[in-house]
């Protein structure tokens, strides 16, 4: 006997896979790129990049420095990526901080959210990016660091980070927000690299594997619902013939 309850998961499992086959319109879903230093970093200079694009033309980039910092070396001070296509412009927007730090042994936190516009520069080269701290891209002040500069009690664990040119330092994540015009689509990312100190050390970042989205999931979500409608429908058949 063809139940209700078959029929309502064959129609729903077809559903799914006419909406992805079909090109029916999907709920608009963030693309996200994520890079770390992986191995090519170390335990003082580490950190990570999270790409968030709501369309082709706006995106924002969360820097956070996860190395224990220990001197200037340790602070992130510049970021550079490559576009998969050159937009005709790029603008950097505001910039949000998760507070200030300012070292004059011990080093002090404002852990209040902090308005750091300004503090940061963008320079794009074709189809490349290259944000610097400070002014003029001067890799300082406002470099960014993390909660381990609590243990930054005197120059004998922390050597420098009380220079006045280097303070204050940006609390991470610091989120940066960038609009762009020209993008067709939503360009990929590439070339990846974070600078710590005022050298600067440079450290190519790798790319974190995605979980599968958008357009890659409806892909998935309709074989699935085709597969299953399929089955669904020959059990059914057999069961009939069984009836009969």
């Amino acid at each position: 006997m063809v139940t209700f309850k078959s029929v309502s998961m064959l129609a729903g499992a077809a559903a799914i896979g006419a909406m992805a086959l079909t090109g029916a319109p999907a709920p608009a879903a963030a693309v996200i790129f994520d890079f770390t230093t992986g191995a090519n970093g170390n335990a003082n200079q580490s950190a990570t990049a999270e790409f968030n694009f709501s369309t082709a033309n706006s995106f924002t980039i969360t820097l956070t420095n996860t190395g224990t910092l220990v001197d200037i070396a340790s602070i992130l001070t510049d970021f550079q990526y490559n576009l998969s296509s050159a937009p005709t412009n790029l603008t950097l927007g505001t910039i949000t901080g998760s507070g200030q730090w300012t070292c004059v042994y011990p080093c002090t936190l404002s852990a209040t959210p902090t308005n750091e516009t300004g503090n940061w520069n963008s320079t794009l080269t074709g189809a490349t990016d290259l944000l610097q701290a400070g002014p003029g891209g001067a890799l300082h002040p406002f470099g960014i660091a993390n909660n381990s500069l609590l243990a930054c009690t005197s120059a004998t664990n922390c050597d420098g980070l009380n220079n006045a040119q280097h303070n204050p330092m940006i609390n991470g994540p610091a989120v940066f927000n960038i609009t762009t015009t020209g993008e067709t689509s939503i360009p990929t990312i590439s070339n990846v690299q974070f600078s710590f100190g005022t050298g600067p050390a440079i450290i190519n970042g790798v790319p974190v594997p995605a979980p599968v989205i958008g357009h890659g999931l409806l892909a998935l979500l309709a074989v699935g619902g085709v597969l299953f409608g399929g089955k669904l429908l020959e059990s059914l058949k057999k069961h009939h013939l069984h009836a009969a």
